[in-house]
This record gives structure tokens, sequence and C-alpha cells, in this order.
């Protein structure tokens, strides 16, 4: 009895000594804390605190940080203040509205990923992505109705003039193109985003006026599909066969009678019907044929031109966005936006030398 009682004694002291062994040892593991000591300083030595100050002072520097003016910035983050504002809670402090678009404007104007901003900014890597997305997300849903609604019957006739006046093409609606966004390989995805350019990518179809202003931004998550298909898949060919675009009377060109409907320029890969042109296939043209193309080409090159514009100024277009195809719509919808509301709070240089605005009427 004495020595079945030892036994138990012993085996209960080794089962003690080995839980404290185990608990030792994960406390003891290197890697595991609640937050990291980079982390730790981010208030006195994050990004924002130690630059945001001093940035303000070089309006020039400001610009080429956030791509936009410090005026534009300070009216967004007026309007968006209490929606981009959160509360603290007991175990840390909320980022500031501020520091909030200041960190996705950044995202936006270069090609630093979630885990280099994590670090400039010192906040948790996860945190940065909620922000991005929170943020892009609201930019999106508040900005578009004012700067990206579709027009009605009034402002198609305002873009028609415009196109006029500037491309000398009549009857003109807007320019249609269609952009490869490049992403990271998504899991499991296969070849589903796999284009003919071998890479992989989303595609960003568009429509723009006169004033390199987007009208219509859809995303057609599979790059892989080709071009000549692609058009079919998106919710603008669905708008326009169904009448719900507003989209004005048939109208006389400029010295004719006869009326003509108005039309969305595009190339050879939109399907040629009652309110979509394309260019004549190149070949034995006569000359009308030819002068047709050359305006236009003069008034497609508008999109064109806006495409150069948004990859320029959010250069997250120049290379392959590090997020998945649900966080990609969400940001490439929140720069096309935001192209809108730049080029209307800072005007559009019209002397730029990728407008057509030089060439003249033949």
């Amino acid at each position: 009895m004495f020595c079945s009682y030892s036994i138990m004694s012993a085996l209960a002291a080794l089962a003690v000594i080995f839980i404290l062994a185990v608990v030792i040892r994960r406390t003891a593991r290197p890697g595991r804390y609640w937050v990291h000591s980079l982390l730790k300083d981010g208030k006195e030595k994050g990004l924002f605190w130690a630059l945001y100050d001093d940035l303000r002072k070089h309006p020039e520097k400001f610009f080429s940080y956030t791509g936009m003016s410090i005026d534009s910035f300070d009216e967004l983050l007026e309007e968006f203040y209490n929606d981009l504002k959160c509360e603290d809670d007991i175990f840390r402090q909320a980022v500031t509205p501020c520091e909030r678009l200041l960190l996705t404007l950044r995202f936006l104007a270069s090609w630093h990923s979630y885990s280099s901003l994590h670090l400039e900014y010192r906040l948790r890597k996860s945190t940065v992505k909620v922000v991005v997305l929170s943020t892009c997300t609201l930019l999106w849903s508040k900005l578009q109705p004012k700067f990206m609604e579709i027009p009605d019957q009034t402002k198609w006739m305002q873009v028609a003039d415009l196109f006029w006046r500037r491309c000398h093409f009549p009857n003109c609606l807007g320019a249609i193109d269609r952009k490869h966004v490049g992403i990271v390989c998504p899991t499991f995805s296969g070849s589903n985003f796999f284009n003919d350019n071998q890479l992989f990518s989303m595609v960003l179809l568009t429509i723009v006026d006169a004033d390199y202003k987007f009208l219509y931004v859809d995303i057609e998550p599979n790059g892989g599909s080709c071009d000549c298909t692609s058009y079919s898949n998106y919710k603008f060919e669905r708008l326009l066969e169904s009448g719900r675009l507003n989209l004005p009377e048939p109208k006389p060109w400029p010295g004719t009678t006869q009326p003509h409907p108005f039309v969305f320029i595009g190339d050879g890969a939109f399907e040629l019907s009652t309110h979509i042109m394309q260019p004549y296939d190149h070949g034995s043209l006569n000359s009308k044929q030819r002068h047709f193309n050359r305006r236009l080409t003069k008034a497609r090159s508008m999109v064109e031109c806006a495409f150069g514009i948004l990859a320029a100024k959010w250069r997250i277009f120049q290379s392959s966005l590090q997020i998945t195809p649900e966080d990609a719509v969400c940001v490439i919808k929140a720069a096309c936006v935001l192209h809108n509301y730049v080029r209307e709070k800072e005007g559009v240089d019209l002397k730029d030398s990728d407008t057509p605005e030089h060439l003249s009427a033949q």
C-alpha cells in the first residue's frame, strides 16, 4: 500500500514538473508578444507623427507624397472626419482620422505594401490593412455619387459638346477602353487571372470625357478573359442595351440635317453597334475613311491619356497589387474616384503634352 502511494506521488510530481516545463518553454518562446517592440513608440516615432507637420510646410512635397494639394486634403479630411474617427479602447489608442487618410493616400500614391507601411507608421500590419480598405470603401461610397454619378441627359449633352470643341468628333459621349491592372497570383486561382501578356491581372473598364475624368468604371476580376469577349461581362453593356443610361435623342451632326445617335468610341475590341463606334480596319481605306479614323483616334486618345494620368498619380497601377482580388476592387475604385476629385478641385491643365487639343480638325 505504501509502495503504490509513493509511486502515485512520484508520478504526480513528474506531471507537475512537465507542466511547468511546458509553461516555461512557451513563455520563453521568441516572437510571442502582445505588441512588438518596434510598434510601442508609434505615437512618438511613427512616420505620421514625425513627418506630417513638417510635410505641410512644403506644398510641393506634400503633393508628391499624397497625390493632392494641402487644400484638397484638408477639404477631404473635414468632410469625412466623423466617418474616419474611431473610439479608443482599453487596450490601445485608435488611429486618428488624419493619419488614416494620409496612410491610405500614401498607399495609393506609392508602391508600398502593407508590410512596409506598418513599419514606417509603427502600426500593426493588420491595422494598416483595415485602415486602407475601410478608408477606400468610405471614399468610394461618399465621393462616387458626387464625382462619378451616371450622367443625365443634360450632362451627356455637355460631354458631347466638349468632345466636339476639343476633338472635333460629333455626338460623342465618351471614350471607352480597358486597362489590365496587375495583381499577385491569388491562391488556388489556376489560370483565371492569367492574361495574354503572361501576367496575372484584373481588367478595369472605363469611360472618359474630354477632361480626362472618368464617367463610369467597372472591374472584371477575371483578367484572363480576352479583350474581345470581356466587354459582355460588364454591367455597362446591360445598362446600355436596356436604355438605362439616359442617353440623349439622336441629333444631326454639325452642317447636316439627318439625325445621328450619340455614341461611345472605342477600339476594335468593342463590337460595333448603335451606340458603340470603332475605327475602320486598316487596309485599303479611301480618304474619307482615313479622315474618320484620324478624328476617332484623336477623341479616343482621351481615355489613353486618362490612364496615363491615373497611373502617374496613383502609382499602385505601376506594379502588381499585393492584395486579394476582392481588396483590389475596393482600392481601384477609390483611386479612380479620387482621380476625379483631384481633377475637379485642382483643375485640368490643357497644356499637358499628352492632350490632343493642339491637333487641328482636318
